[in-house]
Formats: structure tokens, C-alpha cells, sequence
């Protein structure tokens, strides 16, 4: 009999039993139910008073059926439980200390419900960052390619050594490559019309059947520097004279050509 009275279980250790039950089968409804319970949440208009008291009658009538599951269940049986006329008890038994653990299973059944609905957002927030940033490197990229597109295009080869780029400053054309340098003076010539020259000197020497890249060569006479395209023995100036903005043409000779025609000066 004095055995009996000592392995008897205290009814606070039922009591935690059970309200520990409770609120595990209470969590694990709101993660199984989540999608329909939004649903019903939103479903019932878009005031925050009006969403608050859908959420908090969802949740007592959860609770309430999880907890007359548990009052029929073998871990049930306790006389606290079993004893109880009605659902309310869960709310007024043991009176503060069980309103608040009533709302605190509130607050975490609550925080259950939302937290996925916020890392879902947050998720969806960063992806769409992500995309944002992706998209923005992309067009940064195109862009730098179409501005090296372009710059390719306006770049100006050497025709003397056919690796420097000409570049413009002042009144002087030189060569990033090599030591050309064509000192405009006063000419009303620039890079531009430099590189109109260079491309019809080429489209010239194509007309006339050749495939090979035209030769030029720079010959300073008097102080005065000048690029020309040098004619072969037995052909014709791969250049015409032409009059520059500001000048007459002039005629040199460049060392061991037979002919030169002036393209600059």
C-alpha cells in the first residue's frame, strides 16, 4: 500500500504532461495547416482588427480541439483533466499562470504561422536582389562592350608600323607604337581627315586587284615631314595629290622609291 502511495504520480506532473502535449500538437497543426490558414486569414478582408480576431479564433479553436483530443487520450487521464465540464478550463485553470501559458502557446502558434511567410519573403527578396544585381552586371557589360566596340572602331592604326594607335594633341599626329610625328603647323588637317586618306588609299590599292596592305613611309625634307605611300617600279601612285583644307600639294622623293605622292604634311 505504501508502495502504491509512492509510485503514485504527482497530478503537477500530469499537468505539465498534458499542457506540454498541448502545445506540441497545437505547433504541429499550424506548420501542417499553414497554407489553408493564410488562406482564411486573408480571405476574411484586409483591416489588421479584423485579420487579428480571425487569427486569434483560428488558434482557440485549434486549441480547443487539441485539447479535447488530449483529454481522451490515455495521457488524459487526470483527474484535473477529465474532471473538466468544459474547454474553458485550459483558460482558467491554475488562473494567472494559465493565461499566461495560454498566451504564450498563442504567441508561438502565431510566430509559427508567420515565420515561414517571412523567410519566403526575405527569400524572395534577395532573389529578386539577386536578379536586380545580375541584370544590372549584365547591362553594364553590354555596354562596356558596345563602348569597346566603338572605340575599336575609331581607333586609327599606324600605317608605318601597324601596331601603335595614332592619337591627336595640339598640332601633332604620333603614333603610340613607333616615333611617327606629323607636325600639323597651321594645316587645317586632323585625325579625321588623316584617317579618310589612310582609307582611300586602301580601298584604292583593292581596285586595283592587289590583296596586299599598302606600304607607307615618312620623309622629312626642309623641316617638313610628310607620310607618303611610295610607288613600285613600273606602278602607279598608290595616292593621288590631293589639296589638304589649307595648302597646294607637294611632291618628294623618298630614298630608293621611284615615286612617292604626298599624303600629309
Amino acid at each position: 500500500m505504501h508502495e502504491s502511495k509512492t509510485r503514485r504520480e504527482n497530478p503537477k506532473t500530469h499537468r505539465c504532461n498534458w499542457k506540454h502535449k498541448l502545445r506540441q500538437n497545437c505547433l504541429r497543426r499550424v506548420q501542417e495547416e499553414r497554407a489553408q490558414l493564410l488562406w482564411k486569414i486573408r480571405s476574411n478582408g484586409r483591416r489588421d482588427s479584423h485579420k487579428k480576431e480571425v487569427v486569434e479564433s483560428t488558434f482557440r479553436d485549434i486549441v480547443s480541439d487539441e485539447f479535447e483530443k488530449i483529454k481522451q487520450s490515455a495521457l488524459g487521464i487526470c483527474h484535473e483533466i477529465s474532471n473538466s465540464k468544459n474547454d474553458d478550463s485550459l483558460w482558467e485553470y491554475d488562473s494567472m499562470s494559465s493565461e499566461i501559458q495560454s498566451e504564450d502557446i498563442m504567441i508561438e502558434m502565431e510566430r509559427v504561422l508567420y515565420r515561414d511567410l517571412r523567410e519566403e519573403k526575405i527569400r524572395r527578396e534577395l532573389e529578386f536582389i539577386e536578379e536586380e544585381d545580375e541584370y544590372l552586371a549584365q547591362v553594364v557589360f553590354e555596354h562596356m562592350q558596345i563602348n569597346d566596340d566603338q572605340d575599336l572602331k575609331n581607333r586609327i592604326w599606324c600605317p608605318i608600323c601597324k601596331r601603335g594607335e595614332l592619337k591627336e594633341t595640339h598640332n601633332l599626329i604620333y603614333c603610340t607604337g613607333c616615333s611617327l610625328q606629323l607636325d600639323l603647323e597651321n594645316d587645317k588637317v586632323d585625325l579625321q581627315f588623316l584617317k579618310a586618306r589612310l582609307g582611300e588609299v586602301h580601298v584604292g590599292h583593292l581596285d586595283r586587284g592587289c590583296k596586299a596592305t599598302p606600304e607607307f613611309c615618312v620623309e622629312t625634307v626642309f623641316d617638313l615631314t610628310a607620310l607618303y605611300s611610295p610607288v613600285r617600279p613600273g606602278g602607279r601612285p598608290t595616292i593621288s595629290p590631293r589639296r589638304p583644307p589649307n595648302g597646294f600639294p607637294r611632291r618628294m622623293r623618298c630614298p630608293g622609291l621611284r615615286d612617292a605622292s604626298l599624303f600629309l604634311s
